[in-house]
């Protein structure tokens, strides 16, 4: 195994703020590898022997990470080694990364490590000093059996640790879940298009954190904060919209363009916190199909009037497994996921009116802003007898217009109604 420790010199004093720090550097480093810890509360071991081929050798991997971590958190410290414990002691002597370097290379290193590097054993190591012991290589030499007796198994197991001996399987990072950045302006912003810049730059740091979870974005949500407490939110809905920050920033724009403020800006704070997994399955490696370029052409078209009008405003007509036809249709959001109904018997309108309307009779002949004609039925359905519902006959009609309807008889007391309009 070959493992990168990374130390940092200049972390917030606040031990939320260092948390939130170390998650970020670590959602950076996962493009690396996968095997990430934290260790000492102030560093991030990194174990890359997996990784060296696809990027190229360890000197290449470690400037790779380097010039992420220059922007985000620039006074760190590195270290390289063939165990993670002992990668982070060499952090202290800044050698050089060198493809050429090797085990031996790096215990001999170690060797001229002091003592005062193992941090998890205060105790023995103040006991080792009054022996005269000040090195890792001078405390290698003495009988491993006698160390345990005298310190204890911990102590030796985390020689060997350092050794590279019986060190445990590196964990696998699991990267948060949660998305959430922020900037600060030097002086408060009072007009909305100043926001547009930064509003893109976090928008990027989303969709780059989405990609390398292999996530997408379904709701975000701008907070735009005043220096004096005041806070303004901004819910933006994104269903199924992925790896697009442009897109993502023209929704943000439209409710900006439309956004009266009645403070000055002081911090733009982005959130996300619903996201869901991608969908990866097998797509054409040139032209999309024109199908598949309408239906990504239709959710765009669908997230720009939610911004515009609100997440409310579109709805979808599902279908559920009912017999009475009130019960038998649901509003929904746009594209959410429809289950498999069974076919009815008969015709069923795709308008349902809101309140079934009652028909005039007169010498025979039923009327509903026209003459009707009968075409097909009846075909009866029965209501729900807790709720004291009679049977229907149902029939297709078709008005002097040409409309065609839906009308029933309420075999309770014999009135015609009309309930649906076939299109």
């Amino acid at each position: 195994m070959l493992w990168l420790a990374l130390r940092f010199s200049a972390l917030p004093e606040d031990s939320g703020e260092r948390l939130t720090l170390l998650e970020e550097v670590a959602s950076r480093a996962y493009d690396y590898t996968p095997y990430i810890q934290p260790y000492a509360g102030d560093s991030l071991l990194l174990e890359i022997s997996r990784s060296l081929r696809l990027f190229g050798g360890a000197q290449a991997l470690c400037q790779g990470v380097s010039a992420e971590l220059d922007k985000l958190c620039p006074h760190y410290h590195q270290g390289l080694a063939h165990s993670g414990r002992g990668a982070w002691i060499l952090s202290f002597q800044q050698h050089p990364v060198s493809d050429a370097d090797g085990e031996a290379v790096f215990v001999e290193r170690l060797r001229g490590a002091p003592l005062a590097l193992l941090v998890e054993h205060p105790g023995a190591v103040a006991s080792l000093r009054q022996m005269g012991l000040s090195r890792l290589g001078e405390l290698w030499q003495l009988p491993a059996a006698e160390l345990g007796r005298r310190f204890g198994r911990d102590f030796v197991a985390c020689l060997r640790e350092i050794q590279g001996l019986g060190e445990a399987p590196p964990e696998t990072y699991r990267p948060r879940e949660h998305f959430h950045r922020q900037v600060e302006f030097a002086s408060p912003l009072r007009d909305c298009g100043q926001l547009e810049v930064p509003a893109r730059q976090l928008l990027r740091q989303l969709v780059d954190d989405l990609v390398a979870r292999q996530r997408q974005c379904q709701h975000i949500c701008w907070r735009l904060r005043s220096p004096a407490g005041e806070q303004l939110e901004l819910a933006i809905n994104c269903t199924r919209v992925h790896s697009q920050w442009d897109m993502l920033f023209e929704l943000t724009r439209i409710r900006l363009e439309h956004l009266r403020l009645t403070f000055e800006v002081g911090c733009l704070e982005l959130e996300c916190s619903r996201t869901s997994a991608v969908d990866l399955s097998s797509r054409q490696l040139f032209a999309a199909p024109r199908a598949e370029r309408a239906g990504e052409q239709a959710e765009a078209l669908v997230a720009r009037l939610q911004a515009r009008l609100g997440p409310r405003a579109l709805c979808q007509l599902h279908l559920r497994d009912e017999h009475l036809p009130e019960y038998g249709q649901s509003l929904e959001p746009p594209f959410a996921a429809m289950a498999p109904v069974p076919v009815a018997s008969g015709p069923r309108p795709c308008w349902l009116l809101a309140r079934p309307q009652p028909l005039r009779r007169w010498r025979g002949h039923l009327y509903w802003h026209g003459a009707l004609q009968l075409l097909r039925g009846p075909e009866r359905i029965h209501g729900y007898w807790w709720q004291g519902g009679a049977a229907r006959d149902y029939f297709v009609a078709r008005r002097d217009d040409a409309l065609h309807c839906w009308i029933y008889r309420d075999l309770s007391d014999s009135h015609w109604y009309a309930h649906g309009i076939f299109a």
